[in-house]
């Protein structure tokens, strides 16, 4: 009969195998953990929600992903070990993700935040602010 220890290291082997949670094996290759994590963001619903593209390209040998807004780069996601690196464009502050999971949430996060309001809000506003002077 199993202690409860043997059950658990039973239990979080299988996670592993079976790629729980969308997390990739320790020893998962950089380039393999770019490819999955590209699979998992180019969904055309969320490029549509968003209006973003996502590229799988290479700089130099390294494999990336580029996030295109606009016909910019806006951010790119790269693997070094097993750390992925995000990295928006301009200024913005670089930031790691030890999982799949965290990358996505990452890359949502940014996203979001990067989202403009449609100009019909905006106008609105400008509207509102004018009618006060």
């Amino acid at each position: 009969m199993k202690t409860p220890d043997q059950i658990v290291a039973d239990v979080e082997a299988d996670m592993w195998a079976l790629g729980w949670t969308g997390a990739e094996a320790p020893d998962a290759d950089e380039a393999q953990t770019i490819e999955r994590l590209y699979e998992l963001l180019d969904k055309p619903w969320f490029c549509r929600r968003h209006n973003v593209l996502f590229n799988l390209a290479h700089a130099g040998s390294e494999p990336v992903i580029q996030i295109v807004k606009g016909e910019v780069v806006a951010a790119t996601w790269s693997a070094h070990g097993h750390t992925l690196r995000f990295r928006p464009a301009g200024d913005g502050p670089e930031e790691r993700a030890g999982t799949i999971d965290c990358a996505i949430s990452i890359t949502c996060d940014f996203l979001d935040h990067a989202r403009i309001k449609p100009p019909a809000a905006a106008n609105g506003k400008a509207r509102r602010a004018s009618a006060l002077v």
